[in-house]
């Protein structure tokens, strides 16, 4: 069983922690990966590494991801899972976690294992860059994420993708 010890390394669990109730953990238990709702058991709902990432109440995402990923007679309804600072959003969603960009309108298949979603997708070495977003960065001895748009804003880019890309 997967005990996500690297993602909460990574991205420590802040202070606003919301438990949940043991009939809505028995009812999301019946369909996402056990070792999620073991996850959720264990941290709770709320934000990681100062606001980052958060492992989302999926109650409160429910009407919005029936509209990106609508449930199906073969297919059930997606379950929020994470959500970065940045907006982008990770369902279970047929026995797969997706990752939808709300950005570009997009969406892309992450993992249909939690470790691989919390402990690679989320912790590797493109994870900051290309899931949590490009155009953050945390500069040595700052606190905070600085945007290099408003850099590129002074040299006169005209749009948020060119800073993005540049």
């Amino acid at each position: 069983m997967a005990d996500l010890d690297t993602f909460v390394t990574e991205y420590p669990p802040d202070a606003d922690r919301e438990r949940p109730r043991r009939a809505m953990l028995a009812s999301l238990a019946r369909s996402v990966p056990a070792e999620l709702v073991t996850f959720w058991k264990r941290v709770g709902f709320g934000s990681f590494g100062g606001g980052l990432v958060w492992a989302v109440n999926p109650a409160l995402l429910d009407a919005p991801l029936a509209e990106w990923l609508p449930p199906g007679k073969r297919r059930p309804r997606a379950i929020a899972v994470v959500r970065t600072a940045f907006g982008k959003v990770i369902a279970w969603h047929d026995r797969r976690f997706v990752l939808l960009d709300v950005h570009h309108g997009d969406r892309f298949d992450a993992s249909d294992d939690v470790q691989v979603l919390f402990d690679v997708f989320l912790v590797g070495p493109s994870a900051r860059g290309g899931i949590l977003q490009a155009h953050w960065s945390r500069r040595p001895g700052r606190s905070s994420a600085r945007c290099r748009a408003t850099r590129c804003a002074r040299s006169g880019c005209r749009s948020r993708s060119e800073a993005i890309a540049e």
